[in-house]
């Protein structure tokens, strides 16, 4: 009887392994929240170049693409994002967000969408495979941005408004 009392304990210690090691792969969010403000940099400036597609004006078209999943996101009628496959054009999946998508970019490396409204909040979305998304954030920002820039290797977020950019991050 001790021996079977043994092995179903080292049974439900191996159980708590594996249940832990498959939840630890699974990166957790951490909310995004405002970094700091700097002056928008002019050309020749190091920091350009992470502002070099800043929408210059209403007629750039918002997209964002997903190059591993062929995807791409466009903003639909009023408050909708449309995920599109890349080479049908089919619309796969229809987010309702709440606000008009103003700006749009997709950081390939955590699976995360921005979503940037001009009335001044910006939509954080988490990619859970082609099909399945989810809203994880809604973070309030400044009015009037021009667009919206993200840095997949500093996993930051940049925001211009005006002469500024704000900077949010989540480190």
């Amino acid at each position: 009887m001790e021996k079977i009392f043994k092995i179903l304990v080292v049974f439900g210690l191996l159980m708590l392994v594996i249940i832990y090691s498959v939840r630890a792969r699974e990166k957790k969010f951490r909310d995004y929240y405002f970094n700091k403000q700097m002056d928008f940099p002019h050309p020749g400036d190091p920091d350009w170049d992470l502002l070099s597609e800043v929408v210059a004006g209403e007629e750039k078209v918002v997209e964002a693409t997903d190059r591993e999943n062929e995807l791409f996101f466009l903003p639909g009628e009023g408050t909708l994002l449309l995920v599109y496959a890349e080479g049908t054009g089919i619309p796969m999946v229809t987010l309702t967000l709440g606000e008009r998508t103003d700006a749009l970019a997709f950081d390939p490396v955590t699976r995360l969408l921005f979503s940037y409204s001009r009335e001044g909040l910006i939509t954080i979305i988490r990619q859970a495979g082609k099909e399945h998304y989810k809203i994880v954030q809604r973070l309030p920002v400044p009015r009037g941005g021009r667009g919206l820039l993200n840095d997949p290797l500093t996993g930051r977020i940049y925001l211009p408004v005006g002469e500024s950019v704000f900077v949010y991050g989540n480190e």
